[in-house]
């Protein structure tokens, strides 16, 4: 079972591959539906989008802690993801769901261990 701790202490490649195992469905939407928002200007897509980008949200950053970070500080950098989810988007380096998984596996690195 994937834990927050191993997304903190692998590389970023390694970290972003073992959040995408853990919502292969999550991934494979985004990955549809990302290219399309780039071509595509529709208010039902953009829903889609933003229920997929809510779920990888939640499922990257409700994994299990063993180092005991403050659930406080989780609930919060969540919180903080979630209002940047229309700026998100733009984020991603490749445009999938792969990219939209790295850039939320490289905020929870940054908000919960600082690291770079």
């Amino acid at each position: 079972m994937l834990i927050v701790d191993d997304l903190l202490r692998c590389d970023l490649d390694e970290a972003v591959a073992a959040a995408a195992e853990e919502m292969p469905d999550v991934v494979a939407a985004l990955d549809l539906i990302v290219p399309r928002l780039e071509r595509e200007k529709n208010i039902s897509l953009l829903r889609r989008y933003y229920a997929m980008a809510d779920a990888a949200i939640r499922t990257v950053f409700e994994l299990p802690a063993i180092k005991g970070h403050s659930s406080v500080r989780l609930r919060m950098a969540q919180d903080l993801m979630r209002d940047e989810i229309p700026a998100l988007l733009w984020f991603a380096p490749t445009p999938d769901g792969t990219g939209f998984t790295r850039v939320v596996v490289d905020r929870l690195r940054g908000h919960i261990a600082n690291v770079p």
